[in-house]
């Protein structure tokens, strides 16, 4: 043999010895089947730890806030008494959900009567409502109450239909 023959043949085998060092080194190898046991405990151990997690990580964070701000309890004419329990109801759910909130009772008349008697009787719907939610567990700390009277009205009253619009309590809520 020559030496250019001699020369390739060793390149040769020289690159066939690197080739199979890096096959076994790097793991390069056949795959073996993975078995249906092994894919099954993998699931099972997943799962499982899915179910151990706290679920209340979880939960969708709901803001009573913006919930409590839209909200309005409507009154009859000259009348401080209102018969939506079930709209109050949902409001001091939501206030025993989340004892951070601050919450500001507004009461709001119609433009019959004076002012003065307007004040007065906004302030005793935003009271009533105070006082339902203290005899429902809600601490007294927590609420506020101030009347507008006939100065913040949502409807023109010029009718029985939009002055009863304005004859309402709001709520204004905020963190503590």
């Amino acid at each position: 043999m020559n030496k250019k023959n001699l020369l390739i043949i060793s390149t040769i085998v020289l690159i066939i010895y690197i080739a199979l060092c890096v096959y076994n080194e790097c793991g390069i190898k056949k795959q073996q089947p993975i078995a249906k046991e092994t894919i099954q405990e993998v699931v099972d151990e997943v799962f499982k730890e899915i179910n151990q997690q706290d679920k209340t990580k979880v939960k969708p964070k709901i803001d009573y806030l913006s919930i409590l701000n839209k909200k309005s309890i409507n009154f009859k004419s000259n009348s401080y008494q209102t018969d939506d329990i079930s709209a109050l109801d949902d409001i001091v759910d939501i206030l025993k959900k989340d004892e951070k909130i601050k919450l500001t009772i507004i009461g709001h008349t119609d433009n019959k009567g004076d002012k003065k008697y307007n004040n007065t009787l906004g302030a005793k719907r935003a009271n009533s409502i105070k006082n339902y939610f203290v005899n429902n567990g809600i601490a007294k700390n927590r609420l506020t109450t101030i009347s507008e009277g006939d100065i913040s009205p949502i409807a023109k009253n010029d009718t029985d239909e939009n002055k009863a619009k304005n004859r309402r309590v709001e709520f204004k809520g905020e963190l503590k």
